[in-house]
């Protein structure tokens, strides 16, 4: 059954739509998610290094509490320049809204539901990370109750997606 939902020039199902409606949802929040943990790490390994500034001081050690900070600086630099939450928070929401359209889905019209899918994906989230293209593609399908339609993944995208 085609519908009258066209990208790129060739008509597509209203299932395919509502497979990239999901695939945008599932790819944003994996990297909502792996930017979340990234700071989470970071910020863990920020309070080690204080807690052993802090007993390096209390130990007379002036060199290593020296280290300890200057770590705690360039960690601090890191998530600052990265801005790894306001990044995740970014993704967050994007899935959100993501979601709220595969929900509202059923009541609407094709054309509808694609223009609505356009937007959303000419919203392009500034640290995208493309290599969680596929592993997310293949959890949206697997999801759907497509696993026929899984695509083989690289060791390298597997590991980036078991990150997030």
């Amino acid at each position: 059954m085609t519908s009258s939902l066209t990208i790129q020039g060739y008509p597509r199902t209203r299932s395919e739509a509502l497979l990239d409606v999901g695939f945008g949802a599932t790819y944003n929040e994996l990297n909502s998610r792996i930017y979340r943990r990234a700071h989470n790490w970071l910020s863990f390994a920020q309070a080690v290094l204080g807690s052993a500034a802090f007993a390096f001081i209390w130990a007379k050690d002036v060199t290593l509490s020296g280290y300890a900070g200057l770590a705690i600086a360039v960690l601090v630099g890191l998530d600052v320049s990265f801005d790894l939450s306001g990044r995740a928070a970014k993704f967050e929401a994007h899935a959100r809204r993501y979601k709220e359209l595969l929900r509202a889905a059923p009541r609407l019209g094709d054309a509808e539901l694609d223009d609505m899918l356009r937007a959303l994906q000419a919203e392009v989230q500034d640290g995208e990370i493309k290599t969680l293209e596929l592993p997310a593609y293949n959890r949206n399908l697997l999801a759907q109750g497509r696993p026929d339609a899984v695509v083989p993944t690289s060791r390298w995208q597997r590991s980036i997606a078991v990150l997030a």
